[in-house]
């Protein structure tokens, strides 16, 4: 996950796929996932936390209704051992891998309060303004 793109990998059909980070791109990840006929119910999308470029892919998780993880990237990391590569489309299928070996211990997101969301965006931009 980045400012322009998402990397996503599919462990059950093995696609790789990268989006914008837009609405735009959102709306090809939903159509996608209806394309496939996938039951958003059990569906579930891990990223790595990197503050405010996972905002939109949580707001269409919490819409959606899909379970959403976000996982320090440190703890995914720890958990592969040493190894070697790296790139977006690698780290996607890392985190998906990740996802469904810790699957049974890993709780997922709630869904945010928009008012406390926007007060954490302007502090956010006060601290870098200061």
């Amino acid at each position: 996950m980045s400012k322009q793109t998402l990397d996503f990998y599919c462990m059950e059909s093995k696609e790789q796929s990268q989006l914008e980070n837009s609405q735009k791109g959102l709306q090809r990840l939903s159509k996608w996932m209806s394309h496939h006929q996938y039951d958003l119910s059990s569906v579930q999308i891990a990223f790595e936390l990197t503050g405010m470029y996972g905002v939109r892919i949580r707001k269409l998780c919490e819409q959606e209704y899909i379970a959403h993880y976000s996982i320090p990237g440190l703890e995914i990391k720890k958990s592969m051992g040493i190894s070697r590569g790296k790139n977006d489309a690698l780290d996607s299928k890392r985190i998906a891998e990740y996802l469904q070996e810790k699957s049974y211990k890993l709780t997922a997101d709630k869904n945010r309060n928009e008012t406390i969301e926007q007060l954490k965006a302007m502090d956010s931009l006060r601290e870098k303004l200061v």
